[in-house]
């Protein structure tokens, strides 16, 4: 947890952490935002993700298919891609998803999860600067 003083007060300032569904991040408030818990091909579950590796499951908070789709297959780059998700963040069905998630990050160290293991660009990241619009005191960890 990080503290900082505030006249003679001190505040929590949460953190929000970007990392790989695969890895183990016990020690921190598990958050799933992948649609689908499938393996690449989108139509056969991935064993190796189970109720185990999350502590919460934010399928609403996945990528829509007319979004994901023409990125995997090139047809828009990174910064067209992370536009539209960001608008689809800021949708009305959705946001209160992200408020509410930024909100559980501000009580308690909160990772989001998904199973790319670059995190450079990906979806978790645009969320989690998404989660700021919330929470401006949060930080946000990419690992």
């Amino acid at each position: 947890m990080n503290f900082y003083k505030v006249g003679f007060c001190f505040c929590f300032m949460g953190r929000i952490f970007t990392g790989c569904i695969y890895d183990s991040f016990d020690d921190m408030f598990r958050v799933s935002v992948m649609s689908r818990h499938t393996l690449d091909c989108g139509r056969v579950d991935d064993p190796r993700i189970t109720s185990r590796s999350y502590d919460l499951w934010l399928p609403e908070l996945g990528p829509p298919g007319e979004i994901i789709v023409p990125y995997l297959r090139g047809e828009i780059g990174w910064d067209e891609y992370a536009v539209l998700y960001n608008e689809f963040l800021g949708l009305r069905s959705v946001a209160g998803f992200v408020e509410g998630l930024a909100g559980e990050a501000v009580k308690r160290d909160t990772i989001l999860l998904c199973k790319e293991r670059k995190g450079e660009d990906c979806h978790r990241n645009v969320l989690a600067e998404g989660c700021r619009v919330y929470e401006d005191g949060l930080e946000v960890v990419l690992l």
